[in-house]
């Protein structure tokens, strides 16, 4: 490709695609070749075309006169070739991000590209400049909104973008910090960025405002799926060796193994009580038939606190704090399983299931007692064992203990969580 760039009397220039060949015709010939990166246009060499001048003619007296004719050819076009530059190659920014590398520091770094010559990245707060570099890279310690310009040697239009940077959240803080393994510091931000979401849309400054317990199974290592995200305590234990798949799910086999939750309501209720009261999970598998996902009873007759989806493809079973009859269910229709369950108590006399953040039925359960043994997941602890002949094999990405919540904080408990999962799962 042969593209002109400078037609006049004295001086023309083409380019090939590699390099820039400037023709000067003034007394003699002159041929300067300019070698250039990838992606710089025709437009943008000219600063480069001028220094490659300066230093090829000599410094006698008749080839000082060729030089500053010369250059006041090109200066002739200065402004046409930055016009030309920001029409055919603008600066550009790639991308801007921003990565926590401490509990009160974050690396932002910015990527741009065409323009000429070297790029210069300023970083700017509240208005003012306070960095300056040709990299991109700066590190910060306050949480505040940034701005990086870029601009380039011959004055092109810059381009700016902004950055909101926020650090970690004093409750994952505390999380992160009592893992044994490090959790990567993508897999971080997603929990972070999640549950600063989830207690900003629910008005919380802290998660046990709300919660009693966090187990995010679709987590990056198997430690950090069993560590309660709300508070220090209520781990969760894996039994007879459930299968974990990274950044996804624990699955039990439906007989034997499954997660002790350490949580016993009775006990360990604090936003959970009798008559306000809310309990949760996200299954990623559609399985119908009957089978306790999450929850304990103290004996048959109760009281029960556990969610069975689907029952002999009809119905929904599901009990919060009460003593009614196992067999007391909720009528539905066939639906997939592979959903977000949450049940919810604001009252002593109500039960209600959602699904999907969408109120799937409610019944007249009248709340009885808390239940005095451990909650399971993958399964349903029934008078301290587990029960079997109706154990999960689902795969459970996440389960919550929480107080009860009204239909739009339920909206605002799904999103989030469901959020939480999805952009996990997308690690693997």
């Amino acid at each position: 490709m042969d593209v002109s760039i400078i037609s006049s009397l004295d001086v023309t220039a083409t380019f090939d695609g590699t390099n820039i060949d400037v023709t000067v015709d003034i007394q003699d010939n002159l041929t300067v070749s300019v070698d250039i990166s990838f992606g710089l246009s025709q437009s943008q060499v000219d600063a480069r075309i001028l220094a490659k001048i300066d230093s090829e003619l000599s410094s006698t007296s008749e080839n000082a006169v060729q030089n500053k004719i010369i250059n006041a050819e090109f200066l002739k076009h200065k402004g046409y070739f930055i016009e030309l530059t920001d029409c055919a190659c603008p600066i550009t920014i790639d991308s801007l991000t921003y990565e926590l590398t401490g509990d009160d520091e974050a690396t932002i770094t910015c990527v741009a590209s065409q323009g000429l010559g070297t790029l210069t990245y300023t970083l700017s707060q509240g208005g003012e400049g306070i960095a300056e570099n040709e990299t991109g890279v700066f590190v910060v310690t306050e949480e505040d909104t940034f701005t990086v310009t870029v601009s380039d040697e011959i004055g092109s239009t810059e381009a700016s973008d902004t950055v909101n940077v926020q650090f970690y959240d004093d409750d994952i803080i505390v999380y992160k910090n009592r893992l044994t393994t490090p959790l990567s510091a993508t897999a971080i931000a997603v929990i972070n960025s999640n549950i600063v979401g989830l207690k900003t849309d629910l008005g919380d400054d802290n998660l046990t405002d709300s919660f009693d317990q966090i187990l995010l199974f679709s987590n990056e290592t198997a430690e950090s799926t069993l560590k309660n995200i709300v508070k220090s305590s209520n781990d969760g234990q894996a039994v007879n060796s459930p299968t974990f798949t990274q950044y996804e799910s624990w699955q039990g086999n439906g007989s034997t193994s499954y997660i002790n939750e350490n949580y016993i309501p009775n006990t360990n209720g604090v936003k959970f009580t009798k008559d306000n009261a809310s309990f949760g999970y996200i299954s990623l598998s559609n399985i119908q038939g009957l089978q306790y996902d999450v929850g304990c009873r103290d004996s048959a007759t109760g009281p029960h606190t556990w969610i069975a989806p689907n029952v002999e493809n009809t119905e929904a079973r599901c009990h919060i704090n009460d003593s009614q009859s196992a067999a007391s269910k909720l009528t539905v229709l066939t639906l997939s399983t592979e959903a977000c369950y949450i049940a919810s108590r604001t009252t002593a006399n109500l039960c209600a299931l959602y699904r999907e953040g969408v109120l799937f039925s409610t019944v007249n359960y009248e709340s009885s007692a808390l239940p005095s043994v451990t909650t399971f997941a993958l399964g349903v602890n029934s008078e301290g064992s587990y029960l079997s002949g109706a154990g999960s094999t689902k795969k459970l990405a996440l389960t919550f203990k929480g107080r009860g919540f009204s239909p739009s904080e339920i909206v605002i408990v799904n999103y989030w969580f469901k959020k939480l999962v999805t952009e996990m799962r997308a690690l693997a």
